[in-house]
């Protein structure tokens, strides 16, 4: 390792260098002004470091030996951002205010960014993808749905940081890369709105409760956002710009978001789609476009596809008319279908759907699945709207001919094909394009306020708005300035904060190299040392978890298989009747002597880390050992 700032400084420069290289490359340096060559820059550069570590990990060239020349190679690209001609930093007294409240919202990220990572999701896969792609020296494959057989170009982005400059290079790196893309949108909110107004949207937008809970650890959504940002800007640019350099540009961002997540592909369509009816549905005309999305998306596709025999595992299990295998099956399928999507979709997707989730989200009227207490979008949409109607009743005559059209176009057509596609109805899958819809929003309701004459009562509203918004962010971050400022230990923050991390403790202290636990609880998996598998009766069939139609002697021989020494599973109730797939497999195990219990580990599922006063709930986990020598099974 190099240390933190080192690593936070090389891949910095190498984002910048990256992106700058591929806007000289693309001609497109000197058709931007300065300041958003730079900001755009690092995204790009970012996505391309992301593609890079990908075939690095892929021949098993992690080595600190290897990423740093590759980190060098691009941070010379740096030298060819141009620098403003004037950069005017002046400001009026309510600039500085704007510019203070800026501050006290990067300064809550940078104190949840000094702690270690707590959140569940980060710890489950966007951490511990690259942590365990380190360990094993290259590119494994983990055959989980959704979180282990995925797309992971930003978790690629995120490893160099990790092996670099360790845990806290990681959480620094993915602070910066979560601010970006309110830094993007700002600047380019420049050519229509004044700093005042740009200065109020990157602060509404940070504080956003989605934003905070998505950027402040490593889930995607946030940095994804940039891609989405840029692929949007690209294609109206060459809605005006006739030639094909805007639109490798938006193939490139468009693709990039693809490679971080599947839904991404949604966000290819869209683009492709606003791109070729400004071409007249001509598809030559887009193939710049195409191309260069494929060569910036495909390789995770391609790689699942090859492992798997499914680019988007197991989503294509039934098209592709795939057979058993073990890694899949048609009964696991049947299962995955029926119970995760019906959990991921409490609501029918339908026109009402889609016409109804927008304020029922923002207003917290949805099922709590979609999270909109911990994770919505706050109220920003919904205090611009009604200004936001008036602008564009102001100005519908000029609407069609502002790059702001086709920009909201791809948002709303991702937002379209999503809500109405059944993938999940999760608020956190819509942060992408929520800065475009806030600034095609703000836009209009500032010209809509103009004409109406109440740019101080809307001006109120906004301030009110991020007020509320800091002090929601203040209780977020409240726990981990309490671990800063107290000097309270990194297990005892954890412990607080972590679901099950005394069970991880646990087995990190008893289990030795040569055991390997099975165990449900997947955001351990960041913070255990031992070697593990996470078994789930929806997510995997390695191992067969399911309640009905399980063979318990084949299940025994799928444990064997993987190595499994250990079970942290779940004890039979009282009455002697299991009601979980783990209570089953406990009471099949202890029957037919195939494995004893060894020890119970008491632990409290607190439900908010940020509130904890809310309460918790006591949980056990019985720790089993196998007995192989005694199993009824055989060994």
């Amino acid at each position: 390792m190099i240390g933190v700032p080192l690593a936070l400084l090389l891949n910095v420069s190498a984002c910048f260098g990256g992106g700058a290289l591929l806007l000289r490359l693309l001609g497109l340096d000197r058709r931007v002004t300065a300041i958003l060559g730079v900001v755009l820059a690092f995204p790009l550069g970012m996505g391309i470091v992301g593609w890079l570590v990908f075939f690095l990990a892929l021949f098993g060239w992690l080595h600190p030996g290897v990423l740093i020349p590759v980190l060098l190679c691009l941070t010379p690209g740096v030298l060819l951002l141009r620098r403003p001609h004037r950069m005017t930093v002046a400001f009026n007294p309510l600039e500085r205010l704007l510019v203070l409240a800026l501050l006290i919202v990067v300064g809550f990220y940078i104190v949840v960014a000094l702690g270690p990572p707590a959140d569940a999701d980060t710890l489950a896969y966007h951490f511990s993808r690259p942590k365990q792609i380190l360990a094993d020296g290259h590119l494994t494959l983990v055959p989980r749905a959704i979180d282990g057989v995925t797309q992971l170009l930003v978790q690629m982005a995120y490893l160099p940081a990790l092996a670099l400059g360790g845990e806290q290079a990681l959480t620094l790196w993915a602070m910066v890369t979560g601010l970006m893309p309110a830094l993007l949108i700002a600047v380019m909110a420049r050519d229509w709105l004044s700093r005042p107004w740009c200065l109020v949207l990157t602060a509404a937008l940070l504080s956003a409760p989605a934003w905070m809970f998505g950027a402040s650890g490593g889930q995607v959504e946030t940095r994804l956002a940039a891609f989405a940002i840029i692929a949007a800007y690209g294609v109206a640019r060459a809605w005006r710009e006739p030639g094909w350099r805007w639109e490798v540009l938006a193939g490139l961002a468009a693709g990039f978001y693809a490679g971080g997540k599947t839904l991404g592909l949604l966000l290819v369509a869209a683009a492709g789609l606003v791109l070729l009816v400004r071409r007249r549905l001509a598809p030559q005309a887009a193939l710049g476009y195409g191309v260069a999305a494929f060569m910036a998306g495909s390789q995770w596709y391609l790689w699942n596809w090859g492992q798997t025999g499914d680019p988007m595992f197991p989503m294509l299990f039934r098209v592709l008319g795939l057979p058993d295998g073990p890694l899949w099956s048609a009964a696991h399928h049947e299962i995955f279908r029926d119970l995760f999507f019906s959990s991921e979709n409490p609501e029918r997707p339908g026109t009402w759907l889609a016409f109804s989730y927008p304020v029922r989200a923002i207003l917290g009227w949805g099922p709590a699945m979609w999270e909109a207490g911990r994770s919505g979008p706050g109220a920003l949409l919904w205090l611009l709207a009604p200004f936001a109607v008036a602008g564009l009743f102001r100005y519908r005559a000029s609407l069609a001919a502002s790059p702001l059209i086709p920009m909201t176009a791809v948002a709303a057509l991702f937002y379209l094909a999503w809500i109405l596609t059944a993938s999940s109805q999760r608020i956190r899958h819509l942060v992408p394009v929520l800065p475009l819809f806030a600034l095609g929003a703000m836009v209009a309701a500032e010209r809509g306020a103009e004409w109406l004459g109440v740019k101080r009562p809307l001006a109120a509203g906004l301030a009110m708005l991020v007020l509320i918004q800091l002090a929601g962010q203040g209780i977020f971050a409240a726990t981990y300035l309490r671990y800063l400022a107290a000097g309270e230990s990194r297990e005892a923050f954890l412990g607080r904060t972590v679901a099950g991390y005394p069970l991880a403790l646990w087995l990190n202290r008893h289990l030795g190299p040569d055991d390997k636990v099975m165990l449900s609880e997947r955001q351990l998996s960041y913070h255990l040392t031992v070697k593990h598998y996470i078994a789930s009766e929806i997510l995997q069939a390695s191992i067969d978890m399911r309640r009905s139609g399980a063979d318990p002697a084949e299940r025994w021989r799928q444990i064997r298989g993987l190595g499994i020494t250990h079970i942290a599973g779940e004890e039979v109730p009282a009455d002697g009747r299991p009601v979980s797939s783990w209570q089953q497999l406990t009471a099949d195990l202890t029957a037919n002597g195939c494995a004893r219990r060894q020890a119970e580990v008491r632990w409290r599922w607190v439900f908010s880390r940020a509130l904890p006063d809310l309460g918790s709930a006591e949980t056990q986990t019985l720790i089993l050992v196998l007995t192989p020598s005694t199993c009824s099974y055989g060994r």
